[in-house]
């Protein structure tokens, strides 16, 4: 398969959930992330082309408040349980700089 990143991927250990922000419903867990979005594992497709806003908690200490993502759908599909589906996110707007929210989502899983 052709891999068209631009952006290093990291993969996580450790599910982290990724959380409507207006709702508080939970959107999907993060699979991987880079510098420029994410891929989220989710039991229902997200359209491409969706804006979401989202938290995540990636303080390492745990008593920050949660990560707001504005973030736009580029992909959705079946993942291989046919349950679940993986989708791709590009990072938008206000989000905070990607090198920043990498680091302290690789501080925190050092810890767990």
């Amino acid at each position: 398969m052709d891999d068209r990143r631009r952006y290093e991927r990291r993969p996580l250990a450790a599910p982290i959930e990724v959380l409507d922000a207006e709702s508080g419903q939970l959107v999907g867990l993060l699979a991987d992330i880079s510098s420029g979005g994410m891929m989220l594992r989710t039991d229902r497709p997200l359209p491409p082309g969706q804006k979401l806003l989202l938290t995540m908690d990636v303080a390492s200490d745990g008593d920050g408040p949660p990560t707001v993502i504005e973030a736009t759908v580029r992909w959705c599909e079946p993942d291989l349980d046919p349950a679940t589906h993986v989708a791709g996110l590009r990072f938008e707007g206000h989000t905070p700089p990607a090198g920043v929210l990498v680091e302290d989502l690789r501080r925190r899983l050092q810890q767990v």
